[in-house]
C-alpha cells in the first residue's frame, strides 16, 4: 500500500513558491485550488486564506488580492526560469515574456532543489522532468 500522499506544512516560504508556480503557470488554477484542499484535509491549522483558495478562480496577479496579501520570498531570474521549464515538461504554455524552453529547461536542470520543492508541495501530482506531458493525479 502507498503511503497517504501530503502536503508539507503551510509557511511563508511554501506559499510563496506555490503562488509562485501559479503566476509561471506551472500550475492550473484548479492544481492551486486542489492544493488548498490537500492542505485543509491534511493540517489541523491552516490560515484562513487557504480557505478562499479552494474557491479561487482567477487569473494571475488576481490571486493577491484574494489573499490579501503578497508572499514574501525573493525569487531570482534562474529560479523563475527553472520554475517556467516545470512549466514546460508539463506541457503548459507559459506566461508572455517568459524564457524560451531551452533556456528554462537548463534553468530546471541547474535548480534540482526546486524541481523537488514542487513534487513535496504538489505531492498530489506525478511529474516526471523532462517529459513533455500533462501531470497526473496520483
Amino acid at each position: 500500500m502507498q503511503p497517504a500522499l501530503r502536503v508539507p506544512p503551510v509557511d511563508p516560504e511554501s506559499v510563496a513558491f506555490v503562488i509562485r508556480c501559479f503566476l509561471l503557470r506551472a500550475v492550473a488554477v484548479e492544481e492551486l485550488r486542489e492544493w488548498a484542499e490537500q492542505v485543509l484535509a491534511d493540517s489541523e491549522e491552516w490560515p484562513i486564506f487557504v480557505e478562499g483558495l479552494t474557491e479561487f478562480d482567477g487569473v494571475g496577479e488576481e490571486v493577491y488580492r484574494m489573499l490579501g496579501f503578497v508572499p514574501s520570498r525573493a525569487f531570482t531570474p534562474a529560479q523563475d526560469a527553472a520554475l517556467v521549464g516545470i512549466a514546460y515538461d508539463r506541457g503548459r504554455v507559459p506566461r508572455p515574456g517568459s524564457p524560451g524552453e531551452v533556456a528554462a529547461r537548463e534553468a530546471l536542470g541547474a535548480h534540482p532543489a526546486l524541481a523537488d520543492e514542487f513534487r513535496r508541495a504538489f505531492a498530489f501530482l506525478r511529474w516526471e522532468e523532462g517529459v513533455a506531458a500533462e501531470c497526473t493525479r496520483r
